[in-house]
This record gives structure tokens, sequence and C-alpha cells, in this order.
């Protein structure tokens, strides 16, 4: 039996160590990034020139120096190719295009057509024509999905139980990614100031889609074994009602706290977050006080996490999806 051979993992890994780095940083040399990553100059070196032989990378100038030796810069090409975000959020599709640098080419918001596979696929066309490079479609959907298939799907009946991910991928030959609302939004918040911080997190919307919750443990996005977990709006309050019922009809500001309390109370006793980001309306923003002292009266005020307000909903969803389609466009594998 001839020997293992692993080299082909190790040069895999070593460039996806080097990618995810990359897109850290608007240029960067070989040898700093050599330094920083401890790796070693040939190795770095050999990475940089297949990925710029593949057009990922690009030239982008030359360092100065005092010694007369100026090393060549680089930086991510943006013409790589595009990336399509596109996301339901009512009777509403939010639609941006991105370079392979997220340097945003194109946003819009559009009313649903005949049906939301129909407009999907109808947006997917115009932009493919907008955008000859489109190589990477980014989706969101308020919807546990798994793989690609929509499951768990309030109001949007055309869509339930679709595989979305195979039959946009099988008619358009692009890569495509289908992710669920909250986790994408959770996503978002990681790739900021905030969400570097920790490795444990949980996100609450309450939107008139009705509320839902995505949870960070040490540092992956919990999905569960059928892409139910977040999916709180199944919770039963009193005899016949669901959160869903009750959070999608004209609440009172002490509901509201009421129903909030319920579900971090419920989030903190299964998985006990250090940090809460609550996203809606700014009306809830300042019942928080009032939803911390209901929670206390729920919970040990000890396992009562730290909650901080959002109210870039959008601003979260798009930044989430643009990475994933980045990553995908890019080929970085991730945790999340």
């Amino acid at each position: 039996m001839p020997p293992y051979d692993s080299s082909h993992l190790i040069k895999r890994s070593n460039e996806q160590l080097i990618l995810k780095e990359l897109v850290q940083q608007e240029t960067f040399i070989k040898k700093d990034l050599a330094s920083k990553l401890g790796l070693s100059f040939p190795t770095v070196s050999k990475v940089l020139d297949d990925l710029e032989e593949k057009g990922v990378i690009m030239h982008a100038g030359m360092a100065s120096s005092s010694n007369g030796r100026r090393a060549s810069i680089y930086g991510i090409n943006p013409e790589y190719g595009t990336i399509l975000v596109l996301y339901i959020q009512y009777s509403r599709f939010w639609i941006l295009v991105a370079d392979a640098k997220k340097d945003v080419l194109f946003k819009e918001e559009r009313m649903i057509g005949q049906d939301y596979l129909s407009t999907i696929k109808a947006i997917i066309n115009e932009m493919k024509t907008r955008f000859t490079n489109l190589n990477a479609i980014s989706i969101g959907v308020p919807a546990g999905v798994m793989d690609g298939e929509i499951k768990y799907m309030n109001y949007y009946d055309d869509l339930q139980g679709l595989h979305v991910k195979k039959i946009l991928e099988e008619e358009f030959r692009v890569q495509v990614s289908v992710e669920r609302d909250v986790n994408a939004m959770l996503q978002g918040w990681v790739l900021g100031a905030d969400g570097e911080k920790t490795k444990n997190a949980s996100l609450l919307i309450f939107t008139d889609d009705g509320p839902g919750a995505a949870s960070l443990i040490n540092g992956r996005i919990l999905r569960g074994f059928s892409a139910f977990a977040g999916e709180v709006g199944f919770l039963q309050v009193g005899e016949e009602d669901t959160l869903q019922d009750k959070m999608t009809q004209p609440q009172t500001q002490e509901e509201t706290v009421k129903n909030g309390a319920y579900l971090i109370s419920v989030i903190s006793i299964m998985l006990n977050p250090e940090t809460l980001i609550l996203s809606g309306e700014e009306t809830v923003r300042k019942l928080i006080p009032d939803i911390v002292d209901a929670c206390k009266q729920r919970i040990p005020e000890a396992a009562v996490p730290e909650i901080q307000f959002s109210a870039d909903y959008h601003q979260l969803y798009s930044e989430g999806l643009l990475e994933k389609g980045r990553n995908d466009l890019l080929g970085i594998e991730t945790d999340l």
C-alpha cells in the first residue's frame, strides 16, 4: 500500500488560511502575510501566485522602501466576480449586487410579482444580463433552511418544501446559497466589532413576519438536525395561540415586554448566551429596561444576558448574506 500523501490537504489548508486573511485587508504584501500567519515566505508566495493566476487577487502597486527593494502590493480583484444578494420580507424583495471586494454596484427594493420563485428567477435573469460575471447568489428567507431546501415557512406557501438551491443552480449554473433570515443577520452581527468579541450570542427579532431567533454556540451557528433551531414562533402561549399568532398581531407595550422576556428567558435557560441582540422597531429599544426587569422575575439575574439593540435589520441581513456569497465566490470555507 503506497504511503498516504497529505500534501494536497496541507495546500488546501494553507490556501484557506490565506484567503480568510486576505478578505480582512484592503491590500497586503507577501512578507507581512507570511509573518502574520506563521507560514514560510515560499508557501505564501506559491499560494498567492496561484490566486493571481486564477484572477482572485491582483497586483495593486509597489510598497515604499528605504533600501531600494520594493515589495509588490496585492489586493482582492474586484472584477473576479459579482454577487447577487436577494432576500424576502413581507411582500417585497431587497436586491443588492456587489463585486468581489463587497463594493455595492446595484441596490433596489421591489414588490413580489406573480409568485416568489418566478420573481426570483426573473430577478436573476435580469441581473445576469446586467452583470455578466455574476458567479454567486445568496438568498435569504424567513424560514428554516436545510441544504438549500425551504422548511417551516409561514405565509410563503409557494416556496414551502422547495429545494431552491438545487432548482436555481440547475437552471442558472451559478453557485447559490439559501439562508434563514435570522441566521444571516447573526452572521452580519458577527462581522462587526461587537461580534468579534464573543463566541456565544443569540439574536432575537420582532418583525411583521413574527419572532425569530438564532444562536452562536462556541463560534458556530446552531441549526439543529432538521433546521428547526430558533423557530420560536411555534412556542405555545395560552391554550391555543402560538407566539407567531400573538406577535403578528398589534401588541401593547405590556404584551411586548411579556413576550420578549418570555423568549429571552427560554433562550437563556436552554443556551445561556452572554450577549443577546434584540432587533425590531425603535419602540422596542425603549422597552429593554422593562424587558430586563421582567426577565429577572423569571430567571436568576446572573443568567440574564447582556442585551444589545440593533435597528439595522437590513444592514445586518444584507451584510450576512453578502459575506456568505463572497465566501462562495472565492471558495472560502467557514465554520458558521
